[in-house]
């Protein structure tokens, strides 16, 4: 990759965790075709009273294609205790799985 990964946090601080996740995602893709950048963007949103929303948005560009692809982490609410919040490491999963399913659409786009 001639550029460097580019990650983003919007309403957020950075995150590590998210950060090397988008770099082993981007790794994964690196074999298959030559990729000239990438640039990630995490953006959190508060979705009610207690459920956070991460959007992820990965631009990817190989060549003369630029790919995108977005995924939310918002799950129902009927997956947990409607009263329980949920802690922050929840959240964070979530954030890493949406972050899994957009380069998941990439690898497919590149295809």
């Amino acid at each position: 990759m001639t550029l460097p990964l580019e990650v983003n946090f919007w309403n957020m601080s950075p995150e590590p965790s998210l950060e090397a996740a988008a770099r082993d995602e981007l790794c994964s893709l690196e074999p298959d075709e030559a990729l000239t950048s990438c640039r990630v963007s995490v953006k959190r949103s508060r979705a009610g009273y207690t459920e956070a929303r991460y959007h992820i948005q990965v631009v990817v560009l190989a060549g003369p294609k630029m790919l995108r692809a977005g995924c939310d982490s918002l799950w129902s609410r009927l997956l947990r205790h409607p009263i329980a919040p949920w802690s922050e490491s929840v959240e964070l999963d979530a954030a890493a799985g949406a972050l899994h399913r957009a380069f998941a659409k990439i690898h497919a786009q590149l295809r």
